[in-house]
C-alpha cells in the first residue's frame, strides 16, 4: 500500500510510519515540525520506501501536489499540535483550530478524490471534563466551548464532524479513533503530561510530583497496542463511527 501520514514526525505518526515500513508498505510523511521532531524519523529515512515532506496540511496547494505525485491507498491524520501549554492563545491555539478544520478538510478532499481510506486521530479531550467514567462512545461530553482547552477540544470535535460529513455525503471510508493516554518510543519528554513529567523527574533524581491527593484514575496504552487497535478498526470498523482506544480518565 501507499500510505500518507500527516503529522508523521510526531510521537504517534512516527511510530505508525515505522510499523508500516516493517509491513512492507510505502510511506509518505508530511509534518510542519511545529511540535513534531525530525529526530523521530531519522531511522525511517534510511528506508527507500519512506519519504518525508516538510509542510503544513492547511496548505491546500501542498496537499494537491501530493495528490498529483502519489496515489494513496490510505491517509492517516495525526496532524495537530499537542501539549497543554501549547493550547494557550499566545502559543498554538490558533494553529490547532486551523489544523483541525482547514487541514482535515484538505486531507478528506484528497481521500475523496483518490478513493483512499481515511483515518482521523481524535482524542479524549472531545469529552471535556467528563461527568461519566468510563467514557463510552455514545457519551456526548461536558465541554466548555470558550474554556482554556477549547482550541483543542473544539478543533477535534469539528474534525470528527468533517469526517462524518464526508462519509455521509461523499462516501469516504473514514474512521475516527479517540485516544486517551498512549506512550512509547518518541514520546515527548519535555511537555507537562504525567508520564513525561515522571520520566523527566526520575532521570533527574527528583521527587515525583503528585497532584492533589493523588486519587486520580488514568489508564495508559503502549503505542504498539494502539497501532493494533487502529488497524483492527481500519479493517473492520464502521465508516463515520468513533472508537475509543486506551482507557478512561477521571
Amino acid at each position: 500500500m501507499n500510505i500518507l501520514i500527516a503529522g508523521g514526525a510526531g510521537f504517534l505518526g512516527s511510530n505508525f510510519g515505522r510499523y508500516f515500513l516493517l509491513q512492507g508498505h510505502n510511506v509518505v510523511a508530511v509534518d510542519n515540525l511545529v511540535t513534531g521532531e525530525i529526530e523521530n524519523i531519522r531511522a525511517l529515512e534510511e528506508s527507500a520506501a519512506f519519504t518525508f515532506v516538510e509542510g503544513d496540511i492547511c496548505n491546500d496547494e501542498l496537499i494537491a501536489l501530493l495528490g498529483k505525485t502519489y496515489a494513496f491507498d490510505r491517509i492517516y491524520d495525526f496532524a495537530c499540535p499537542t501539549g497543554v501549554p501549547n493550547i494557550a492563545p499566545e502559543k498554538l491555539g490558533e494553529h490547532m483550530l486551523d489544523t483541525c478544520t482547514m487541514g482535515v478538510r484538505n486531507l478528506l478532499n484528497l481521500a475523496r478524490i483518490q478513493k483512499a481510506q481515511f483515518f482521523h486521530a481524535s482524542y479524549a479531550e472531545v469529552y471535556g471534563e467528563p461527568e461519566v467514567s468510563p467514557q463510552h462512545e455514545d457519551y456526548t461530553g461536558n465541554v466548555h466551548p470558550l474554556g482554556f482547552r477549547a482550541p483543542y477540544e473544539e478543533g477535534k470535535r469539528v474534525a470528527e464532524s468533517y469526517v462524518r460529513l464526508y462519509v455521509q455525503k461523499y462516501g469516504v471510508d473514514g474512521k475516527i479513533v479517540r485516544f486517551f493516554n498512549a506512550y512509547g518510543p518518541n514520546y515527548v519528554l519535555h511537555d507537562t503530561r504525567v508520564i513525561s513529567t515522571f520520566i523527566r523527574q526520575a532521570l533527574l533524581g527528583e521527587p515525583l510530583t503528585i497532584q492533589g491527593e493523588g486519587l486520580q484514575n488514568r489508564t495508559f496504552c503502549y503505542v504498539d497496542d494502539v497501532i493494533s487497535g487502529v488497524e483492527l478498526i481500519m479493517e473492520h470498523g464502521v465508516p463515520g463511527e468513533a472508537y475509543n482506544i486506551g482507557g478512561t480518565e477521571q
